[in-house]
């Protein structure tokens, strides 16, 4: 069995619903914080003029919630 690079992670990922105001993401993660990385990132890309506002937005304006 190959050992985790970061043995505090969960192993697997959970997919998680993130929303920006009017704007929804699905991303997958090992946590909250992995989650709205790949979602800020997915935002940027899908709206590039917008790239340097998604970045910094405190995390508080983003809600992140699991998929079940």
């Amino acid at each position: 069995m190959i050992a985790p690079l970061h043995p505090n992670l969960p192993s697997e990922l959970t997919t998680y619903r993130v929303q920006l105001g009017h704007t929804t993401t699905t991303v997958q993660g090992r946590t909250t914080e992995e989650a709205l990385f790949a979602a800020r990132r997915q935002l940027c890309n899908e709206m590039p003029r917008m790239w340097d506002m998604i970045q910094k937005l405190e995390a508080s304006r983003f809600e992140v919630i699991p998929v079940k």
